[in-house]
């Protein structure tokens, strides 16, 4: 839960245990109101510390019209890094860490939001082995429910904080 003008941070992470990847492709559905993107809408994910040095083939909210299959009231953002040139053992990652950190402000009230990795057969959530050509699907975590709701009103906060209570007592003399 949020209010309005809070910044959220949302960590990404993988757990591969021993298995060898050398990047990852995540698409996450998002509320398409509400939300404005830090840094922005061209490039909403920082790389994680699990693919450091990789590089990002996509970091991008998706126009509405590539959003085949995505509900109402949802955007679609898409993450892709991989590990550049080299041997197998050199471009493979395994272990737990964060894949990407995606950051918002909130910008409007959010009623039963909700965050997820989205998969349907044009939009797919994978890992890239080691070898470079070898994917795999992932398990896909719960949905975080994200709600953001309007603060009290600026008039009302001054009126309980000590500047407004010296206004009301310069009010009454």
């Amino acid at each position: 839960t949020a209010t309005i003008g809070d910044t959220v941070a949302i960590e990404i992470s993988a757990q591969l245990g021993a298995l060898p990847a050398s990047g990852l492709a995540v698409y996450l559905s998002v509320p398409a109101q509400g939300l404005s993107w830090i840094p922005g809408d061209d490039h909403p994910f920082e790389t994680g510390e699990l693919f450091a040095g990789g590089i990002e083939f996509a970091n991008e909210v998706l126009p509405a019209d590539e959003t085949w299959g995505l509900g109402d009231g949802a955007a679609l953002l898409k993450f892709v890094v991989v590990m550049g040139p080299g041997t197998p053992a050199d471009r493979a990652r395994s272990g737990t860490g964060v894949v990407a950190i995606l950051r918002a402000i909130c910008t409007a009230p959010i009623q039963a939001g909700q965050i997820a990795i989205f998969n349907n057969a044009i939009h797919q959530t994978r890992v890239v082995l080691a070898d470079g050509l070898t994917e795999l699907g992932t398990a896909a975590p719960n949905v975080l429910h994200l709600s953001a709701a309007a603060d009290a009103p600026v008039a009302a906060r001054n009126a309980h904080s000590s500047w407004g209570q010296f206004k009301l007592l310069s009010r009454l003399d």
